[in-house]
């Protein structure tokens, strides 16, 4: 080899190790992370803190809020867009902070490599900024625990209490599990974050247990046949429809394995708590109803024959509520005081260590109908059908209204 010829090949070398391939945007396109090293530092997996690539732009969490932006690669140089948008909830000071110097490190990135399943983050100089391992977004050889679906009626509703629904994914295209009362199998392909489930086929009993467990089935296969999109990460799963609408959501069980030995835990699954955790809601003599098996009833007075009922009602939404990385809940609770009127309250469930820990409730309205109800960038957004000011009791709820709302030192509160 000529002596230019050697310079021009070192020359390259130095570009591939500054530039992270950067000459290549499809070396990090496509891809999710999770950090684990932020400055030379340990960070914990609790809270999470992610990095998505997506064609020419990133997005993720830093730990609090959501945040996106742009990034270029040219001429082996690597840049992010400083102007990144973010979501404004406030979380503990410790991971305010983590958060903020975590976006600095973004905004000063000039450089990446990647080796293997890990990616490194460096500065002008080759500094270190951050270092990140691969989430893997492969469903095969994952298994989930339904956690709602859609029920064909524009609502993902919980499954029913005392039934469970699994998904398994097998690395050769089979999806099979079961549906609360009988087995089932289909297959599945996958296309990037495309998927298409084909028709189910199941065994053939007839379950009366828990009530309704046989509609619950029939609709639960028809929303995995409506799956056209996937979004995996962490312990949480999501299918979509072509047209964005949530299919269906569900939990990675304990037993599936974490794909890196740096993946986030973020905490145990709280969904099977619910129906025997204690709610703050109204209309009961101590302002608290402890469930059990999803309801809780006492009299309505000291010997009156009427009694109060509390229901855990059928939506519920899954995502981090207050910035620590584990899934909490927003759940509805209807209760029915003995009177003309039936109550229904938005509560939401913090995960404690793995434990259902409800910290606050809302009254929604009288006589009205949840239509949906989703975990968003921190926010609680319900939206029902009601009546206008002006319309009787009487009249069937068919005003659209979509409420949110934020936790704010363990209370609810409404955001205008």
């Amino acid at each position: 080899m000529q002596p230019r010829e050697i310079l021009v090949a070192l020359a390259m070398a130095v570009e591939l190790v500054l530039g992270g391939c950067a000459s290549s945007p499809s070396t990090v396109a496509d891809t999710e992370w999770s950090l684990f090293d932020l400055n030379g530092q340990s960070v914990g997996s609790h809270p999470q803190v992610t990095l998505n690539f997506e064609d020419s732009t990133i997005n993720g969490r830093d730990g609090c809020n959501s945040y996106s932006t742009t990034y270029t690669v040219k001429g082996g140089k690597f840049s992010l867009n400083k102007n990144i948008a973010a979501t404004m909830m406030a979380c503990p000071e410790p991971i305010m902070q983590q958060a903020a110097a975590y976006i600095t490190a973004l905004t000063q990135a000039a450089a990446y490599t990647i080796d293997g399943r890990q990616l490194t983050l460096l500065d002008a100089s080759g500094k270190v900024l951050a270092t990140f391992t691969r989430q893997s977004g492969e469903l095969g050889g994952t298994s989930w625990i339904v956690t709602g679906y859609n029920n064909g009626r524009q609502a993902v509703v919980s499954v029913a209490i005392g039934s469970k629904l699994t998904a398994d994914f097998s690395i050769d295209g089979k999806l099979s599990g079961s549906a609360g009362c009988n087995n089932y199998i289909a297959t599945y392909e996958v296309s990037g974050k495309n998927l298409k489930i084909g028709t189910a086929a199941s065994t053939r009993k007839s379950c009366s247990d828990p009530d309704g467990v046989m509609e619950q089935e029939m609709q639960f296969l028809k929303a995995l046949a409506t799956a056209a999109t996937y979004h995996l990460e962490g312990n949480q799963l999501k299918l979509r429809t072509a047209d964005g609408a949530l299919s269906v959501t569900f939990v990675r069980t304990s037993t599936a394995a974490i794909s890196s030995t740096h993946a986030p835990q973020k905490g145990a699954s709280i969904v099977r708590d619910f129906p025997n955790a204690e709610y703050p809601v109204e209309n009961t003599s101590t302002g608290r109803a402890h469930l059990k098996g999803g309801v809780f009833e006492e009299s309505t007075a000291p010997g009156s024959a009427t009694r109060t009922k509390v229901r855990l009602g059928k939506v519920q939404s899954f995502g981090d509520v207050n910035g620590d990385g584990a899934e909490d809940a927003a759940v509805t609770l209807v209760v029915d005081p003995g009177g003309s009127g039936t109550f229904t309250y938005l509560a939401v469930v913090i995960n404690d260590k793995g434990t259902a820990k409800p910290v606050s409730s809302i009254l929604l309205g009288d006589r009205i109908v949840v239509k949906s109800l989703a975990i968003q960038a921190g926010n609680v957004v319900v939206t029902i059908l009601t009546r206008k000011p002006n319309e009787s009791m009487s009249m069937e709820p068919e005003f659209e209204v979509t409420r949110t709302f934020k936790v704010q030192s363990d209370k609810l509160v409404e955001v205008k």
